[in-house]
């Protein structure tokens, strides 16, 4: 289905594509709003400037589709594919992308995912560098490897999250909660840490220089002798 049949059919009041074959579609500019897509093949879509409001992307692959600058609202991207997907100022504020696979998604660290639903989701080895994710719930996600170097953060949730030598560092990690987080080797110089939770968090070798942590919550955490020495910790409770 090309985007005139597209168009076509949402224009005579069809809602419901699922499953629906749209390699190649290209829907730069314009918008869609209401439809299911659940299941969709989107491979090598181009979606630049695209607005898509209350869409059901469920499991929909995205491999090799160009997202620039689309904007998402009220959209379902549970169980969606990103790889080799271009999201270059993609705009998925407040959707839901619970199990979202970006293994090989490109610029991700360019998108915003602030408020999202980001619960298991899978942004391992990601470059994630001054990402937006204020709010965001990455509960049981893997982030394994992630370069979050300046990223926004702050309230976001990572309970038994997996960062397993993830780069934080001059992150703002103000209110985060890391509760049973495997933050093992994660690299926490310079970040904005106060009041962060890190009850029961795995934070052996963990480096910590110069980060401010003052009111964070560090009980039950597994945390090498000395590894907050050179840390601000007033207020922290052990």
């Amino acid at each position: 289905m090309d985007r005139l049949e597209l168009l076509r059919a949402i224009g005579a009041g069809r809602r419901a594509f699922p499953g629906v074959d749209l390699k190649g579609l290209r829907m730069s500019g314009q918008s869609i709003e209401s439809i299911d897509l659940r299941g969709a093949t989107l491979d090598n879509a181009a979606f630049t400037a695209c607005r898509c409001l209350e869409v059901d992307f469920v499991n929909v692959s995205f491999d090799g589709a160009v997202l620039r600058n689309a904007l998402f609202r009220s959209c379902d991207l549970s169980g969606a594919r990103f790889f080799d997907a271009e999201l270059t100022g993609a705009d998925f504020t407040g959707c839901k992308m619970v199990g979202a696979d970006f293994t090989g998604a490109l610029n991700l660290g360019d998108a915003v995912l602030g408020s999202c639903n980001l619960r298991g989701a899978v942004l391992r080895a990601q470059l994630l560098t001054d990402l937006h994710l204020v709010g965001a719930d990455l509960t049981e996600a893997d982030l394994t490897g992630a370069e979050l170097i300046g990223g926004r953060l702050r309230t976001a949730r990572f309970e038994l999250a997996i960062l397993a030598g993830a780069d934080l560092r001059r992150a703002d990690l103000r209110d985060v909660n890391f509760r049973e987080a495997d933050l093992q080797g994660a690299d926490l110089r310079e970040v904005e840490g106060e009041r962060a939770d890190f009850r029961g968090a795995d934070l052996r070798g963990a480096r910590f220089e110069r980060a401010l942590l003052s009111g964070a919550d560090f009980r039950g955490a597994k945390l090498a002798p000395n590894a907050l020495d050179a840390a601000g910790t007033v207020g922290a409770i052990f």
